[in-house]
């Protein structure tokens, strides 16, 4: 059993297992929360995990967060139920950012970089901040 805690400045820690062994050891862990999750290690064996800000090296965001500086997304972020990611500075994104009921908003300086050609987010009605 781990017990994985948030006490950092981001809203979305993202906890999963970097080899891909276990399915079903991801996780996101809100601000100033704790998850407790529990992993079978056979004997001999051993597990990489990842604990990171979701904002920049992706996963699930279940909590509303704000991109205040300039950062860049590392991986692939998904948007979920009721979310809301806000843009209020330069964002550039390596991978892809998808919505599943969630949404994004631009503050008066945001605009999402795309350094990869082809991705985009797969939600509508947002192309004029993107650049």
């Amino acid at each position: 059993q781990l017990e994985i805690s948030n006490k950092t400045e981001f809203k979305n820690l993202s906890f999963k297992d970097v080899e891909g062994k276990l399915a079903d050891a991801q996780e996101t862990v809100g601000f100033n929360s704790s998850k407790k999750i529990y992993v079978n290690v056979p004997a001999g064996e051993g597990y990489l995990f990842q604990l990171a800000p979701a904002v920049k090296y992706g996963g699930n965001l279940i909590y509303d967060e704000d991109i205040n500086e300039n950062i860049t997304l590392e991986g692939n972020l998904i948007i979920k139920n009721n979310a809301t990611l806000k843009i209020n500075s330069d964002y550039y994104v390596k991978g892809k950012i998808a919505t599943e009921n969630g949404k994004i908003e631009y503050g008066k300086n945001g605009v999402i970089h795309y350094l990869n050609k082809g991705n985009s987010i797969n939600s509508a009605d947002i192309e004029d901040t993107i650049k």
